[in-house]
This record gives structure tokens, C-alpha cells and sequence, in this order.
């Protein structure tokens, strides 16, 4: 069973890829000073990019600590779900009425649903009252938001929490606006390095016999990562056959229950919010709080400690190995010794994992023998650590 019914620790992970963690964050060092980042956000992009040359999930990092610094005005409005002042108050009617879309839920994990019902969009109209740069914000906007909340999600559970896309398709007619594609496109290739590992997958239901031929056109347009989370329901899928056959296993072990879902897609919840047609011109709506987010969870931001507080706590900096072996003398000691902001990996759950090694076959503790000569310094302080243990 695979994501998103299963679930890897924070600190699992975090000890697994250790090594590239912090060869990661050696890279940035200089970027990090101004804009310090936890091992949990470094984590990203190491998972994302582990399939591609060492320097690229450096690069795409640093590219998106400028992109911060430079749009931090979005990543405020984001932080507050206000609209950005970008926006006028009819481009922000012309998407509301539009474009029918908005996050309407959040999975039994915390996964924020986004649910999209195609054939209500009037792409024609939408796209002669918002520009396609202006779309691409939009985008680039909404996608911050729920960036922020998964990020806080994430370090609350302990895993990773990442947005979920359902795209309903029945009845959706062949026809192809390409400034929109585009909109849709670039936001999604910026996403794979502003905001790594924030899509888990997108499920199509109720597909048109077409759907091949626009699943080729997009592949020139959205980015191969993105293409290769989206999962195609084989059957329909309606208010009928879920009064019928109700939720079938693996949505009622997402979900929980039909109760979440809308009616159209099996479920008993009211799909007032998403109609089968555009929205009509009188359709009234908060300007500058979009009603997309309304199925969007506030962030739950947690209030820094002060500063004596962080001293006493269990969290402890160390400054080389030899601290550490000295609490290591301490019968019991579960003194962390990864300083990540969400998940401490303890000294004994060092000893343990270093034990477990020690039992593997002699090829596979060669390999890891070659990977630890690129280690940087304060992997080899961690090494130090197993070996008196």
C-alpha cells in the first residue's frame, strides 16, 4: 500500500536521508543565514530532487529563497487569505464566477482536498477578464496557501500532510484554451522548486472518451512531475452509484465516511458550492477573501518560546561529538541529537539504528562505507556518535 494510505514518519526520514540534509544545508549556507530553514523544509528537496544531479535541489532551493524575498507581499496576503492587492475587484468576481473550483475538505491524514468541476468553467469569459500573468498569480497565490497550511499540518502530524486535487469531469466538452493551460502549466512547474512535495495526487473522475489526447496536449505544458501524480478513476462515479454501492474501501479509509464528499461525487454533502454550470453574474462574494479557501483550514501557528525557555527544554545545540558522548554517559539519555524544529532523532534511537546495521550483509555495509567518505562535518560528528554507541 503506497501514499496516501501510508504514511513515513518525519524522523524516519530525516535519518535515512541525514546525509543529504545536511550536505544540503552546507550548500546554503550563506543563503540560510539571512533566511534560516529547518531540516524538515531542506527534507523537500532532497526527496524531490534525489533522482537528479546533486546540485539541483541546491539550485531550486536558492531559488526559492529569492522568490520569497522578492514576492514576500503574496507570501503576506497567503498568510492572511486576503486577496492580493494585484487583484481588482471584477478580475476577482470573473474567477469566482469562472472558475469553479476551491478546496472543499481535508482527508482523515490532514490532506487538504481541491475540487474542480470542469464542465462549470466558462474559460472563454474568465480569460477575457483576467490576463494569463494575472492567472498565473492567482494560481501562485492559492497554492501559497495551502503551502503554509501543509507546512504547519506536516510538523503537527509528523508526516508528511500534502494537498490533494479531484477533478470531476462529467459532461466536460473537448475544447482547449491555451493562454489557461499555460497559466496552469507554468504555476505547476514553479511548484516543483518554490514548493516541493506539496501536490501528493490528483484523481480524475467520470473521464470523456478524449481524455487521452488532452492528457498527451498537457504533457508539453505541465511539468513531468505533476503528470506523473495524476491517477484516472476507470468508472463513473455520481450521486447514484454512491447511494448504491457507497464509498468504496480506499475512499472511506481517506475520508472515513460519505458524509465528506459531495453528492456528485458518491457522497452525502451538499454541493451547493460547486453547481454544474458557471456562476451567474449576480452571484455576490467577499472581494478580497476569496471563497475558494473556504475549505481551506486556518494555519495554527504556534508561538515561539523565549528564549530561557528554549535553554531548559530537552533540545539541546551541541557544539562537536565529544559533547554528545558525554551525554551519552547519561544512563537513559534521550537527548536528541538531530536539531530539527518538528522530529528529534535521540541518542538511543541512534544506538539502536546503529545496532541494526551492524546485522546487515557485508556488500551492503561496503556501500555505505564508500557513501560515508563524502560526509560533511556534522555527519561525521554523528558517526562519532554510533560508534561509541
Amino acid at each position: 500500500m503506497a501514499w496516501p494510505l501510508e504514511r513515513e514518519t518525519l524522523g524516519d526520514l530525516l535519518f535515512r536521508h541525514r546525509h543529504a540534509v545536511a550536505a544540503l544545508r552546507a550548500s546554503l549556507h550563506d543563503e540560510l543565514e539571512a533566511q534560516p530553514a529547518d531540516e524538515v523544509w531542506l527534507l523537500r528537496y532532497v526527496l524531490s530532487f534525489q533522482d537528479e544531479p546533486q546540485t539541483a535541489a541546491a539550485s531550486a532551493a536558492k531559488a526559492a529563497l529569492a522568490w520569497r524575498k522578492e514576492h514576500a507581499g503574496l507570501v503576506a496576503a497567503a498568510a492572511a487569505r486576503q486577496a492580493p492587492s494585484d487583484f481588482s475587484d471584477e478580475e476577482l468576481s470573473a474567477i469566482y464566477q469562472c472558475f469553479v473550483a476551491g478546496y472543499f475538505c481535508c482527508t482523515q491524514f490532514g490532506d487538504p482536498v481541491f475540487l474542480s468541476r470542469l464542465s462549470a468553467y466558462n474559460l472563454k469569459r474568465l480569460m477575457e477578464k483576467v490576463s494569463e500573468p494575472k492567472l498565473e498569480l492567482w494560481f501562485n497565490f492559492t497554492n501559497e496557501c495551502a503551502w503554509q497550511y501543509c507546512e504547519a499540518e506536516t510538523r503537527a502530524r509528523q508526516y508528511f500532510v500534502k494537498q490533494i486535487n479531484i477533478q470531476d469531469s462529467e459532461a466536460v466538452r473537448m475544447a482547449q484554451n491555451r493562454p489557461f493551460l499555460r497559466a496552469l502549466g507554468n504555476s505547476s512547474k514553479v511548484n516543483d522548486w518554490l514548493r516541493p512535495q506539496l501536490f501528493g495526487k490528483t484523481y480524475v473522475f467520470n473521464p470523456p472518451v478524449w481524455l487521452s489526447m488532452a492528457h498527451r496536449v498537457a504533457g508539453g505544458i505541465m511539468s513531468r512531475k505533476s503528470l506523473a501524480k495524476i491517477w484516472v478513476h476507470p468508472g463513473s462515479v455520481n450521486a447514484k452509484t454512491g447511494e448504491e454501492n457507497g464509498l468504496c474501501p480506499f475512499a472511506q479509509q481517506l475520508f472515513g465516511d460519505a458524509s465528506v464528499l459531495p453528492t456528485f461525487l458518491g457522497g452525502r454533502c451538499s454541493a451547493e458550492a460547486f453547481p454544474s454550470a458557471p456562476r451567474s453574474e449576480s452571484s455576490s462574494s467577499p472581494p478580497r477573501q476569496p471563497p475558494l479557501l473556504a475549505g481551506l483550514p486556518p494555519v495554527e501557528r504556534q508561538a515561539p518560546q523565549p528564549q530561557s525557555e528554549r535553554e531548559d527544554s530537552d533540545l539541546v545545540t551541541f557544539q562537536s561529538a565529544e559533547d554528545l558522548i558525554a551525554k551519552q554517559a547519561l544512563e537513559g539519555s534521550q537527548l536528541p541529537v538531530s536539531l530539527s524544529m518538528c522530529s528529534a532523532v535521540t541518542a538511543r534511537e541512534v544506538a539502536e539504528r546503529s545496532e541494526e546495521e551492524s546485522s546487515w550483509p557485508p556488500w551492503c555495509r561496503r556501500v555505505c562505507c564508500f557513501r560515508r567518505r563524502r560526509r560533511s562535518a556534522p555527519d561525521l560528528d554523528l558517526e562519532a556518535l554510533q560508534l561509541q554507541g
